[in-house]
């Protein structure tokens, strides 16, 4: 009996998941979204000019004074002309100070010179990593670089944990990863440069891999109609976390007391391992069917049911069947032209889902108004977007809602390109509803993925997408980026990505109400990918099985 069976015994999602869903899932999930989003206020774009020698003075000198239209030349940046960021005039060797500058003839012929010290608008924001360290003109990449630097850190982290869990269990290697996260985010706030920061950040990036942990041990534990539920839920909590990091942050406007904040909390995860149970379908696949079954009666007493005794040696039975099965890799993904071209285009799916959803999040500093506001906007909107999906996942189908999503997502952010500045209102309706978008998109791509693809290369190929994922939100900043040569230029790229991608959608199959495809050719079967060419032919294999029997003759 597979362990999916039992649970229709031990119930699908009663009290025992609820109390997965609350503390292995819920609270570090918050955490992750704080840790994931934290650099909007970590490294927030705060007003900058020049200093200016021989009229800024002391250590803290004012970002407004009488005298800056003397001192500082005017550029066009964002369409407008405004006071340059990067530049002051030379005007030292005709003057002692500032009180007579007004005497002084200053024109388009003036010198100037870049600045080599900064005055910040301290206003709203009283220390950043970009007032701190001078993150601005000529260093302004390096913020970006310190967000791809931690996004990196997720993938390695997916591929340390993926390994770590397998070989030594689920419990083990969460609570690692939760205690890297509680010393690493604190080490952080107490870093002395920039470099130390970007390679601490780094090592906060793999821990956030607790995330994906938390799913895999709360959805093992949860029956197979009940999954969808359970990872909506587990969506809701990452966005959470926006609201939290948005009321941390705005009553702590240094970073480094934010971070202190949000990292130091952590420090409840400690008492988790007397909380986490060890996953029992990973004590069944290594064959301790002792300590699964224990903890299966555990389950079935939180869940007040009563199991048959036979249940215990089917599941004794079932795991010696699975040690004898055929082992698969990677490799099995070449093994199909079909399985091989889906895999490709729901990877790129992935990719695009992961870029726009970063891009859209972590730029937000871009949009005028309230940053307090608009982030916190940008996480309640989630909240819809995964009920939404939540609701209409199972009567519309995958294909169509996530096409739809993506769909939309991407021609409201290209739209948002041609929105002027000053319509504050139109470009936060525009960033909003792409957020939606690419919300339900990401929350109903985990679903469609596993549906697509056949049991033995299932893991396989879910483990490339996600890897394909964090490299779209390495490449996210760096695409913000080029803001510096028009402003618009980032959206215009994330939607055309996110409308490539949605219109990508409609060459995949439609899985809604059709078993998981235990076999390769039942998931050929789902339906033709793209083009009319016979389905024979499409099943041929890239990579020989070692069969002499040509694999067309076998459907």
């Amino acid at each position: 009996m597979h362990f999916d069976e039992v649970l229709l015994y031990l119930g699908e999602l009663g009290p025992y998941q609820w109390r997965m869903l609350l503390f292995p899932v819920g609270i570090p999930t918050i955490f992750v979204a704080m840790q994931i989003m934290a650099p909007v206020f970590f490294a927030a774009d705060i007003d900058h000019r020049c200093y200016v020698p021989g009229c800024d003075e002391g250590t803290s000198p004012n970002f407004f004074e009488p005298w800056l239209n003397e001192t500082i030349p005017l550029e066009e940046r964002n369409g407008k002309l405004q006071r340059s960021q990067c530049l002051y005039y030379n005007l030292s060797q005709e003057m002692s100070n500032c009180s007579d500058i007004h005497e002084y003839d200053i024109g388009d012929a003036t010198p100037t010179l870049r600045c080599s010290e900064w005055v910040y608008d301290k206003s709203v924001i009283h220390s950043s990593l970009v007032s701190e360290w001078n993150l601005v003109c000529d260093r302004e990449w390096l913020a970006a670089l310190a967000e791809s630097f931690f996004m990196a850190g997720i993938l390695v982290g997916a591929g340390i944990t993926g390994f770590l869990a397998d070989r030594f269990g689920r419990k083990p290697t969460y609570y690692g990863s939760l205690m890297l996260m509680l010393f690493s985010g604190v080490i952080t706030a107490y870093m002395p440069n920039f470099y130390s920061y970007t390679i601490a950040r780094f090592f906060v990036g793999i821990s956030c891999c607790s995330m994906a942990l938390a799913f895999v041990i709360a959805l093992e534990f949860c029956g197979p109609s009940k999954r969808v539920t359970a990872g909506m839920i587990g969506m809701i909590y990452f966005a959470t976390g926006y609201f939290i990091l948005t009321l941390a942050a705005y009553f702590l406007r240094d970073w480094r007391h934010l971070n202190i904040a949000i990292s130091a909390s952590a420090v409840i995860f400690i008492p988790f391992w007397w909380f986490i149970p060890e996953s029992i379908r990973w004590l069944i696949s290594q064959d301790r069917l002792e300590e699964a079954e224990d903890a299966v009666r555990k389950f079935a007493k939180i869940n007040k049911v009563d199991l048959p005794e036979f249940l215990f040696a089917s599941l004794e039975e079932e795991t010696h069947r699975d040690h004898v099965k055929h082992k698969t890799s990677v490799l099995d993904l070449f093994r199909s032209c079909i399985i091989l071209r889906r895999t490709i285009v729901i990877a790129f799916i992935w990719f695009v889902n992961s870029l726009v959803y970063y891009g859209l999040s972590l730029n937000i500093n871009s949009i005028g108004g309230n940053l307090y506001l608009n982030f916190l906007l940008m996480g309640a909107v989630e909240i819809p977007a995964y009920i939404f999906c939540l609701l209409i996942l199972d009567r519309i189908g995958r294909k169509l809602l996530l096409s739809s999503a993506m769909l939309l997502s991407g021609i409201a952010t290209a739209c948002l390109a041609a929105v002027p500045e000053k319509l504050h209102l139109l470009q936060m309706l525009m960033v909003l509803t792409g957020k939606f978008g690419i919300a339900t998109s990401f929350a109903s791509v985990y679903i469609y993925t596993a549906e697509l693809l056949p049991t033995p290369v299932r893991s396989a190929g879910v483990g490339i997408c996600s890897m394909m994922a964090r490299v779209g939100g390495i490449i996210a900043p760096q695409i913000a980026l080029l803001a510096v040569f028009l402003k618009s230029l980032p959206y215009l790229v994330f939607g055309t990505c996110a409308v490539i991608a949605g219109l990508l959608v409609l060459a995949l199959p439609e899985t809604l109400n059709k078993p998981l495809p235990e076999t390769v050719e039942e998931a050929e079967h789902l339906g033709k990918l793209i083009g009319s060419a016979s389905e024979a032919d499409e099943r041929s294999p890239l990579i020989s099985d070692g069969n002499d029997t040509p694999e067309h003759e076998l459907s």
